[in-house]
């Protein structure tokens, strides 16, 4: 039997044509039904008519290109059963909401020496599990927390939640308590120090962003999630204004890694021009998103005291909405401050003590070691003053040795 493919031909694309006529009189007729309605018709066209049809076969048959109008997609469907007229581009939307909100964040953010001063918005919404096969609530938010950041001043002021989920959806239990269990380990129900009153989360929130905003060279507040976090973060607050009953008051959550790299693009011409001159023009290289995302990823402040709020470091979790804002921040300070020639203080990242925490000194000619599980030392040379925490584990050059006695067989 032969599996050669069946070519389009004049008539094929007459049929076409002629469905999608009869559809805007309103008859749907499938197309196996086509060619017996078509033929009559068909028959009856001149030489010319049928001329045409043939080239358009030939001319589609030549380029491969078989598209199908967009009427004639319409009742059609693929194999997921999603109509073909109504089929999204999901990654294509994406990233042309990311490029909008990339111009919307240029024409925001000062390129002069004025960035520094600026107010950014921090902000991040912890879930309580995610509902993957429901439609329209896919997040159960649970924690939410924003701090007010400058390059200049460091953290100014913060704001924390924790949320009241509502009722767990049926099946997603075990789900829920699963992921508070590997996370944040907060109570699926009856959490005490949760809030109900949505209306008045939002009222905070709102307040918070608009009174930081007054005098601000940014006509819009700036609010910043992780890239990974924008569409639950989003999402969240959508949830949130539906069920308080309030019309959305936040436009835009940014990409904080667009953030850190426009920034570091013009940092080093926001110190060499005059703050006046707006043109800013870099001519090296600068961060890419894979560089940015390795600094946002970083476990060093993980633990650090008073980066959480007071119910997770009592417990010791690092799973918390105020330390994911406030890690951010330190990454910020850490990375872009000293390119803008700013000052770093307490405000900017958490103090640290002189000798790096953890370093044994030792009378003996050996060098200093810290004691690792699993059979590993850490051997430390050229150790210098770490500061303010600036540079925390970049300063600190380290040589892997196996320990003796322990570990080894």
């Amino acid at each position: 039997m032969s599996s050669k493919k069946k070519q389009r031909n004049g008539f094929f694309y007459f049929m076409l044509d002629m469905r999608e006529e009869l559809r805007r009189q309103g008859r749907n007729v499938p197309m196996d039904q086509m060619s017996a309605l078509a033929g009559p018709r068909w028959r009856h066209l001149s030489d010319a008519e049928k001329a045409a049809y043939n080239l358009r076969a030939k001319h589609e048959k030549r380029t491969g290109n078989y598209q199908i109008s967009s009427e004639a997609r319409v009742g059609r469907m693929d194999c997921m059963g999603e109509l073909l007229s109504e089929r999204r581009d999901i990654a294509a939307e994406r990233e042309e909401r990311r490029r909008r909100q990339k111009e919307i964040l240029k024409d925001c953010l000062p390129k002069t020496k004025e960035v520094i001063l600026t107010k950014l918005y921090l902000f991040d919404i912890q879930p309580l599990c995610e509902l993957k096969d429901l439609e329209k609530e896919r997040w159960l938010p649970c924690e939410m927390a924003i701090v007010e950041y400058s390059f200049e001043h460091g953290i100014h002021r913060s704001l924390h939640k924790f949320i009241d989920p509502g009722p767990i959806p049926i099946g997603y239990r075990y789900e829920a308590q699963s992921q508070s269990d590997r996370t944040h380990n907060i109570p699926v129900d009856g959490f005490e120090l949760a809030v109900k009153d949505y209306r008045e989360i939002l009222s905070q929130l709102q307040t918070f962003v608009s009174s930081g905003s007054e005098g601000a060279s940014a006509s819009i507040p700036l609010l910043f999630a992780k890239r990974e976090n924008v569409e639950r973060v989003q999402f969240c607050l959508e949830w949130l204004y539906d069920k308080a009953g309030v019309p959305p008051f936040i436009e835009n959550i940014f990409e904080l890694e667009t953030l850190i790299m426009l920034v570091d693009l013009y940092s080093e011409s926001i110190n060499s021009r005059d703050s006046s001159d707006s043109s800013i023009v870099r001519h090296g290289p600068s961060l890419t998103l894979y560089q940015v995302t390795e600094l946002l990823n970083t476990s060093v402040y993980d633990y650090e005291i008073g980066t959480r709020c007071g119910w997770h470091e009592h417990r010791e979790i690092k799973f918390c909405s105020l330390a994911t804002v406030n890690i951010y921040s330190y990454v910020i300070s850490d990375h872009l401050c000293p390119k803008l020639k700013v000052s770093i203080t307490p405000r900017h990242l958490p103090e640290q003590p002189e000798q790096p925490v953890g370093i044994i000194k030792s009378p003996n000619p050996n060098p200093p070691h810290r004691t690792f599980s699993r059979g590993v030392t850490e051997v430390s040379t050229g150790i210098h003053n770490m500061g303010m925490g600036r540079g925390r584990g970049r300063g600190l050059k380290v040589i892997r040795q196996p320990m003796a006695g322990r570990g080894m067989k």
